[in-house]
């Protein structure tokens, strides 16, 4: 039996989160995967995860034929005020909250490709000044401009907003930073796997493997013996 008001929940929710999150591509015979990365700008985990495996991954799978990869700069930072203005404390002080505005207001300006490149940029390469690195990623005045209008506005203020409310809505909340989940789900392995490709792979199907022509070059190396030695972490205060 149609139940209207589930019906209407549901849109409700999709239409909060759909802004926030890139939906992955309809054109494909099998549908990507979805991994979302709780993140925030200072934390030596989430850039070291950031700068090896997603920036390797991006390279080898643009056009989000394995995987939809989505950053949410928020991590564990914490909210107050209105609508009016909301208010931030970040985990590691007022630049790291700098840094998450900026990355919010490139997810919400720039394409998928062109938002995640310019995150790993910023976090690859960030030596005190986040305005002054962001300048250098763009390399194009024009999307600069608007990314300063976006972040000395209301407009950013919101769009970090979305990002800390699509945290704070996580099921079991973050324990820490980098915090992946995959097709929904909590993944504990992933930031310490040898790299994407091989570790994605083997959570898809046979069946869906042989339709993704990265899954079929790939050797599937994945085993424990792969996993990274160490991993770093930012707990949750």
């Amino acid at each position: 039996m149609f139940n209207l008001k589930y019906f209407i929940c549901s849109c409700i929710f999709f239409i909060t989160l759909s802004n926030t999150i890139t939906p992955p591509p309809e054109n494909y015979a099998v549908p990507p995967t979805v991994v979302n990365i709780y993140m925030e700008s200072l934390c030596p985990g989430c850039m070291q995860f950031t700068t090896t495996l997603v920036k390797d991954f991006l390279k080898v799978d643009p056009n989000q034929t394995l995987a939809t990869i989505n950053f949410i700069p928020y991590g564990n930072a914490k909210e107050s005020g209105s609508p009016s203005k909301y208010i931030y404390t970040c985990q590691h002080g007022e630049k790291e909250c700098l840094g998450n505005l900026i990355e919010s207001c490139a997810i919400k300006l720039f394409n998928y490709l062109d938002a995640n490149n310019f995150i790993i940029c910023l976090e690859e390469n960030d030596r005190g000044d986040f305005n002054k690195t962001a300048e250098n990623c763009l390399k194009n005045n024009d999307k600069f401009l608007d990314l300063q209008k976006c972040t000395q506005t209301s407009i950013g203020n919101n769009y970090q907003h979305e990002m800390a409310a699509n945290t704070d809505s996580l099921k079991p909340p973050h324990k820490w930073v980098p915090w992946v989940t995959v097709s929904g789900e909590y993944d504990d392995n992933i930031t310490s796997a040898s790299n994407l490709v091989d570790y994605l792979c083997t959570k898809r199907s046979v069946q869906d493997r042989s339709q993704i022509q990265l899954c079929n070059q790939s050797e599937l190396k994945y085993m424990e013996e792969y996993f990274l030695a160490e991993r770093l972490i930012c707990k949750r205060n």
